[in-house]
């Protein structure tokens, strides 16, 4: 049964329950009970939808649905957007993703276990950012999530042809599987003329290969450190599955997935078998 054929179910037996208490006098009380536990169980239903919304919105223009967004967050961008357009509803986003914000994500990406030794490069680029050198940030921290994926899986974050490239997990925000592969695929996508054009994504070939030329504003920098933080989640539900894997606990298969080279040397180190 699909989910939104369990929320109707669930929606049409309430009403069922409501309607046959006039009969069975349960009294005021219990119609209040089904008519708040109703009134949940629509907002649950709408907060499910929220992501897929959200996504089918904003990944064509490099953001998506992860538990680094608050739902607030998205709530608020798709109102904007609606009401007001896209550069609105992405300055909301911008704004969000303030000083304040980044200085207290960025240690959080200390979990995943191979990202030592990135965070010197992370916090500079961090400095730069906060002080309006975008020209410096933007392309470290593309390097520095391509450098992160290989030691993860093994592959670059760009690769958008193999099957082992799909991020996807289990949101614990929403408990819906999310992806940022398309957010990488369009990132890695051929920038094959030199242009001066002001850019608002992060297209990584016209950047790091110097076709873009007008890659430094605030927008474009953002950007790159938001898909630098959507990378925590994964690596974390890919780590903790690997850990699972190798301990004998219980484990998801992911077809086609090896870990990365880095990742296998942490196991290694801490005695367990490949």
């Amino acid at each position: 049964m699909k989910g939104s054929d369990k929320f109707e179910d669930s929606l049409q037996a309430m009403d069922f329950l409501a309607y046959l208490s006039d009969y069975l006098s349960l009294g005021d009380e219990f119609v209040r009970t089904i008519n708040n536990f109703r009134a949940s169980v629509i907002d649950c239903k709408e907060l499910k939808a929220l992501p897929y919304e959200f996504n089918k919105i904003f990944a064509a223009y490099g953001w998506v649905a992860t538990d680094e967004i608050p739902i607030p967050l998205m709530e608020d961008a798709i109102e904007k957007y609606k009401n007001n357009g896209l550069e609105a509803a992405e300055k909301t986003i911008t704004d969000k993703f303030n000083d304040e914000y980044l200085e207290t994500k960025i240690p959080r990406l200390n979990a995943i276990f191979v990202f030592e030794g990135r965070e010197r490069l992370i916090r500079l680029a961090y400095e730069d950012h906060k002080n309006k050198r975008y020209h410096a940030s933007v392309p470290v921290v593309l390097s520095q999530i391509d450098g992160l994926m290989f030691d993860i899986a093994g592959h670059s974050f760009y690769e958008s042809n193999k099957k082992a490239e799909k991020f996807d997990y289990t949101s614990r925000l929403t408990g819906l599987r999310t992806d940022i592969s398309p957010v990488a695929k369009k990132m890695n996508k051929p920038r094959s003329r030199t242009s001066a054009a002001p850019l608002l994504f992060p297209y990584r070939n016209g950047i790091l290969h110097g076709r873009d030329l007008n890659y430094d504003s605030e927008i474009v920098s953002t950007k790159c450190f938001f898909n630098l933080l959507a990378i925590r989640p994964w690596a974390l539900f890919i780590q903790n599955n690997e850990f699972s894997k190798r301990t004998g606990e219980e484990f998801i298969e992911i077809p086609h997935f090896k870990v990365g080279q880095k990742l296998e040397e942490y196991f290694s180190k801490i005695g367990l078998p490949s």
